[in-house]
Order: structure tokens, then sequence, then C-alpha cells
């Protein structure tokens, strides 16, 4: 970051326009590194936004979650509650929380990128939708039993 501070206080931006030539390159060297910065920190913020914007989710009576996203597209992810062994809640403020249907599988191929189990996320009133994902796994469960 220093470096940064070098080249925009002793570039030409403070020369007052007597090196034309020489005045592009510390704005050239900002729009780079704001560039990098909004990809790394902003870009992946806006994009969870817009899939989270296309996505449904679902559950029915015989057990079953559906995870439905129209976001570079279309995908639906089937989840059958009685054969998911952990059903995880991660409750936010106001009401708003995450449910994930099982646990990531660590692979040494695509290491951090493993694929992540499916979930539904930010959803409003998410202890109560919990709630129903506990009830639905019994009684499928029980249903299948007989």
């Amino acid at each position: 970051m220093a470096l940064v501070g070098i080249f925009v206080l002793g570039g030409s931006l403070l020369s007052h326009g007597k090196d034309a030539e020489g005045s592009i390159f510390p704005i050239a060297f900002i729009v780079f590194w704001l560039a990098v910065v909004g990809s790394q920190f902003l870009l992946p913020i806006v994009l969870a936004a817009m899939a989270r914007a296309r996505t449904c989710y679902a559950l029915t009576s015989d057990g079953y979650a559906f995870v439905i996203t129209d976001f570079f597209g279309f995908k639906v992810r089937r989840v059958y509650l009685p054969a998911v062994s952990n059903i995880e809640l991660k409750l936010g403020s106001g009401g708003v929380g995450t449910i994930v249907f099982g646990t990531a599988a660590v692979s040494r191929f695509y290491g951090p990128w493993s694929p992540q189990p499916p979930s539904f996320e930010r959803i409003d009133d998410a202890a109560r939708v919990y709630e129903m994902c506990g009830q639905l796994q019994r009684v499928a469960a029980v249903t299948a039993a007989t």
C-alpha cells in the first residue's frame, strides 16, 4: 500500500499539468487497484445477491426439500430429508437465517472450492422453517418405514 502512496504523491498529479504524458499513469494505477479490490470484495457480494434473487425454495409433504436456481443456467437440487443426518440452522438477526442440509464433503481435488450441500440461504423466519424441516424429516421417516 505504501507503493500506491508513492505513485500518487510522486506522480504528475501534483505537477499541475506540466507533464501531460505522465499524468495518465497514476490514474490508471488507481483504476487498476480499484478494479482488483472490487473484483475481490464487491463482486462476490453482488453475485451472491443476484443468485439469491433468482432462487426459490420448497418443502414437500413427502419429505423433500428443493432448491431451484435460475442463475447461470437452470438447476434443481433435491434433498430427501430422512436421508440427511444433519440439518443445521444458522440464525441471524431479525429471524433471517440459513438452513444447511448435510455437511460439506472435504475434497483433496477441489480444496476450499468443494461442492457445498444444498441450503436455504437468508430466508425469513428461518427458525419456523427449520422446525418444519424437522417435522417433515420425522414424518417421512415413519411413513417410509411402514
